[in-house]
């Protein structure tokens, strides 16, 4: 329907990585490193590009993540949240030191600082600013990791919207 409509801005574009393919002899959910809510219209027969409006006022930082982090910020905007982006760990830091944020979403896999270090750094300088951590890899141990770092909550790719605004609304309220 998005073709037929013409809502060219709801379509994501695909990289190629075949991770949404995989999942089709294992009876997996679709799943999809460019799309957090990519599968959620199938498996909730709901339509993500329909958002709940923000319960807060808050501002949000989210740090890299690459494409499914853009969509996570896309998602927060029109959600109704004060979105800015980072693109790393130093980047991040640099704009917690310099302007307020209510809540930080981060990556922990990216360039120079990952996710983790950016988390301890924030909790050791800023310990009111809750951070969420978010991956594409998520293993017990790495929970484990960002919640020893201080992390408020670890998300794994992809990640439903609604999983990520309440996430957020918890931490608002923590």
């Amino acid at each position: 329907k998005k073709i037929e409509e013409g809502r060219w801005e709801d379509i994501r574009e695909c990289i190629g990585c075949n991770i949404c393919v995989t999942g089709d002899s294992t009876v997996t959910p679709i799943r999809c490193t460019q799309n957090p809510s990519m599968g959620e219209e199938w498996r909730r027969g709901w339509h993500p590009e329909r958002i709940r409006p923000k319960t807060s006022a808050a501002r949000v930082l989210v740090v890299g993540a690459g494409p499914a982090g853009l969509e996570a910020a896309v998602m927060l905007g029109r959600r109704g949240y004060e979105v800015e982006g980072a693109a790393n760990g130093s980047d991040a830091f640099a704009k917690v030191q310099a302007s307020e944020f209510d809540v930080v979403v981060a990556d922990i896999h990216m360039r120079g600082m990952n996710g983790i270090e950016l988390c301890e750094r924030i909790v050791a300088n800023r310990p009111d600013l809750p951070v969420v951590v978010i991956t594409a890899f998520g293993s017990m141990e790495t929970a484990i990791a960002a919640i020893r770092a201080g992390a408020y909550d670890f998300l794994t790719k992809p990640f439903e919207t609604d999983a990520l605004a309440l996430t957020l609304e918890r931490a608002l309220q923590h």
